[in-house]
């Protein structure tokens, strides 16, 4: 009998000591997949080439972590539910704040402001934008962003015309893939508008989930809004 349960623990052991090498050798696997993926995008992009640096400078268990995070697809939903949840200036926080979504805005007149730039002239070129940002362990992965150019006069600050609209996205997440649709732009009263839509597929290991909006930026000098709309 004594025989028999000194055999019982010790299958225990074995069986408890096998599936943590498992976990490990799997989250090794992991980040030598994940890894290789940014080394073979940085290969035709600067962008990835800098979270593949910001990716090396992580610890070992910075990194296990990281990827454990990217591949969890329970957070994946809840960060691209958060696109269309957040609201410009917030942010969202997952995971105990080791995964954030948030909506920032910029402007190129609040921009030249502090920077000291002068307007001489009576026309000037503006622009402003609005991006949508997951960042895991501090590290960009996925950000949308739709940018308004308009010309205003120097004088009065008042928008004249919007010029162009422009949006754009990067992308360093395996399982999620992301496209741009075609952009649009227009003059209303005193504010020029720009309208940036995309689509976010998620892949055969995700489960194919699919999200589409459009990210909206409406601005003036010195001011900037946004809002996202389902489509």
């Amino acid at each position: 009998m004594k025989k028999f349960i000194f055999f019982l623990v010790m299958l225990m052991v074995i069986s408890s000591v096998n599936v943590s090498v498992f976990a490990a050798s799997n989250t090794d696997q992991k980040i030598d997949n994940f890894r290789g993926y940014l080394v073979e995008k940085a290969k035709n992009d600067k962008f990835t080439a800098n979270n593949l640096e910001k990716f090396d400078k992580l610890s070992k268990k910075e990194k296990g972590k990281f990827v454990e995070l990217i591949y969890n697809k329970e957070i994946k939903e809840k960060a691209i539910k958060a696109l269309t949840d957040i609201g410009i200036g917030d942010e969202v926080k997952l995971a105990n704040g080791d995964v954030i979504v948030k909506a920032e805005y910029e402007d190129s007149f609040i921009t030249n402001k502090k920077s000291g730039v002068q307007v001489l002239s009576t026309e000037q070129s503006g622009w402003g934008s609005y991006k949508w940002t997951m960042t895991v362990l501090g590290i960009p992965v996925t950000s949308l962003q739709t940018k308004v150019y308009y010309t205003y006069d120097g004088s009065t600050n008042k928008v004249i015309r919007s010029d162009n609209a422009i949006n754009s996205h990067s992308n360093y997440d395996p399982l999620i893939i992301v496209t741009d649709g075609v952009s649009s732009h227009w003059k209303s009263g005193d504010y020029a508008y720009g309208n940036g839509p995309f689509t976010i597929y998620g892949t055969a290991s995700f489960g194919f989930v699919s999200a589409s909006v459009a990210i909206i930026v409406k601005t003036k000098p010195g001011y900037v809004t946004g809002w996202k709309e389902s489509i």
